[in-house]
């Protein structure tokens, strides 16, 4: 059987992981604006809409804590053990970074960083960036394949 709609799709299956492109036609063809299942949240695909969520926070919430349900909080745990048993028993709640915030929250943490990365700021740093991007590659440039993501895409911000 073909795979045709988002619904044939496991988020958290690996190969789904590995190579989500599939999953993301689906969407964009089947259901640009997907509920996923038994999360209480949605996934929208299409650039247009993207835009209208981002610009109604009031309606399209980023804030995963608010949306964690049991059953998302489940899916994002690590294997059992005594010493996270005990972590989470003392009831620390989830805290948002600026990915997973809402204005006005959000606008607050965003000008405390916006001031790193102005364009004059990452023009005196340029120089560095080069340099770790050049080491970045060169660290799997000699093995013939690279997996972006997180020996590029990932470690180049982080860094910088």
């Amino acid at each position: 059987m073909a795979v045709t709609s988002p619904a044939d799709f496991n988020l958290f299956d690996p190969a789904v992981m590995e190579c989500p492109f599939p999953f993301y036609e689906a969407l964009r063809r089947e259901a640009p604006v997907y509920e996923v299942p038994g999360f209480g949240m949605y996934l929208v695909s299409r650039f247009d809409d993207i835009v209208d969520a981002l610009r109604a926070p009031e309606v399209f919430s980023s804030d995963l804590a608010r949306a964690a349900t049991g059953s998302l909080v489940g899916m994002f745990s690590p294997p059992p053990s005594e010493e996270i048993d005990e972590i989470l028993a003392k009831g620390y709640p989830p805290t948002n970074t600026l990915l997973t915030n809402d204005p006005p929250s959000h606008t607050r943490y965003r000008a405390l960083v916006s001031k790193a990365f102005a364009p004059r700021r990452v023009a005196l740093m340029e120089e560095g960036i080069r340099a770790l991007a050049t080491t970045l590659v060169d660290d799997f440039a000699a093995d013939g394949r690279v997996e972006l993501v997180s020996q590029f895409a990932v470690p180049l911000p982080l860094t910088v």
